[in-house]
Order: structure tokens, then sequence, then C-alpha cells
């Protein structure tokens, strides 16, 4: 399995906010422009941005408008569709090279899933043998280094470093 296969099946949280707005939404409504206003809302909350939202819901109406949308399941079908779409002309493998030391450096707003993701990257370079060192950096620095830890806890006894967050 290729990293960004690893990475699009941790998303469970934004599609899982996705569909519960949507289903919410268009249960036994018809679709209208006022339903597209709150579809887009629903896809700006779940953290996908501006430009994306503009594009998912500009496809969706457009499918509304030509007909091939017209129940929750063609609005949810057209929605993974359209998805798909933006992530498939950008997946490619995260390759390291063997470069020593590969840096990644993690940016975000407060939550919006950083730790659970450098947790789950760490996590899969493990599983390749490769040595992991994570560093905490924040404008609260104590609550970057707890979740760090948290992280680093879930490893067996014998392999933890007190006072080093490391996986």
């Amino acid at each position: 399995m290729h990293l960004f296969d690893k990475i699009k099946n941790g998303l469970t949280r934004t599609r899982a906010q996705i569909q519960t707005q949507l289903q919410w939404m268009v249960k036994g409504k018809s679709l209208d422009e006022s339903a597209f206003e709150e579809i887009e809302e629903a896809v700006v909350l779940a953290d996908a941005g501006l430009d994306v939202a503009a594009i998912l819901v500009g496809a969706l109406k457009e499918g509304w408008k030509t007909g091939l949308v017209k129940t929750e399941e063609d609005l949810r079908k057209a929605l993974v569709d359209e998805i798909e779409k933006l992530l498939l002309p950008v997946e490619k493998p995260l390759r390291t090279n063997g470069a020593a030391p590969f840096v990644i450096l993690t940016l975000g707003v407060n939550g919006v899933g950083k730790t659970t993701t450098i947790a789950k990257l760490a996590r899969i370079f493990r599983e390749e043998q490769k040595s992991v060192l994570l560093g905490a950096c924040d404008t609260f620095r104590a609550a970057a280094i707890e979740g760090e830890a948290r992280h680093r806890d879930h490893k067996a006894p014998s392999e933890r470093r007190p006072g080093r967050c490391c996986l």
C-alpha cells in the first residue's frame, strides 16, 4: 500500500463529518440552491478549504442542473467522484531516496490533525524499519510536546526515551 493510500484511509474524520452533514441536510428534501450553500459550508468546515469547496460544489451543482444528481445517494457518489478527480493527479509515493536526515515539516492551524498525521507517518516509517525522530515546536510548546509524548507512549516500554519526543 502506498503512503498516499494510508493517508487517504486516515481521512475518516473529515469524510465522516461531510457525510453526516450531507445526510442531515438532504434527508427527505429535494436539492435546491440553498442546499448547495449548506453543502459548501459543510465542506469548508471539514477543513477542505475555500477553493476545494467551490470546485466540489460547482461540480455537484452542474450534476444537479443536468439531472445527474437527484438523490442523496447521487450526491454522495458525485462528491466521492469529484474528490477522486482532485486527488488522483497528485497521487504519488513519498520517496526518501535514502536521504539522511529526511525532514518533514508540518504546519497548520489548531485542530486540523497535524499530530495525528505525524504519528501515522512515524508509524509507517517505523514499519519500514526507518529511524524516526519527532520534534515539537509550537506557540504553546508544552502542549505540542505533550501531544507528541502521548503518541510516543503507545510504544513498548523498552522503546521509550524519557524526556524525548521520539517514536
